[in-house]
């Protein structure tokens, strides 16, 4: 009886150091280099706006200030999302309607009707979000404007 009672106390102790001794090595493996799933968008943020410095994955360097944003040019449906999920928006925007956009941060856009949507700079148009009655589900913020911005000159 006191046999199996020292066995198991054996058990329980080599049990708790490996447990401990796993927890150490997935945790300091998590903590080892960037995260692969970091933004592709360096900001600075100043008071307000946000000053994109560099686009990995490009030559393209923009300097100037950001504020972006999606404006509807009539009545339809949008979602944002935050990176961790956060619903931000879920409803009809009427024509005219717009939200202020975050880079860096992961967000992205669902819509059935990306043709009724355009990003905007600063209130000065860049693009359209997409065709007439496109359907685009969990587009990135950051990607739409990169594409917008790519073949352009950056705004004054």
């Amino acid at each position: 009886r006191v046999m199996k009672l020292a066995v198991s106390l054996v058990d329980c102790a080599l049990l708790a150091v490996g447990g401990f001794f796993g927890y150490q090595m997935v945790m300091s493996s998590t903590d080892q280099g960037p995260n692969s799933a970091s933004p592709s968008i360096a900001l600075t943020p100043t008071t307000n706006q946000q000053s994109v410095t560099s686009v990995s994955g490009s030559s393209a360097v923009l300097s100037q200030a950001v504020k972006i944003s999606i404006q509807a040019t009539e009545r339809a449906w949008i979602e944002i999302r935050g990176a961790d999920g956060t619903l931000f928006v879920d409803r009809h925007f009427s024509a005219g309607e717009s939200y202020d956009l975050r880079l860096g941060a992961g967000w992205t856009i669902t819509t059935q009707n990306a043709g009724a949507f355009e990003l905007l700079n600063s209130g000065e148009t860049l693009s359209p979000l997409g065709e007439p009655g496109q359907a685009l589900y969990t587009m990135s913020v950051d990607n739409a404007y990169v594409a917008t911005t790519a073949d352009t000159p950056p705004l004054n």
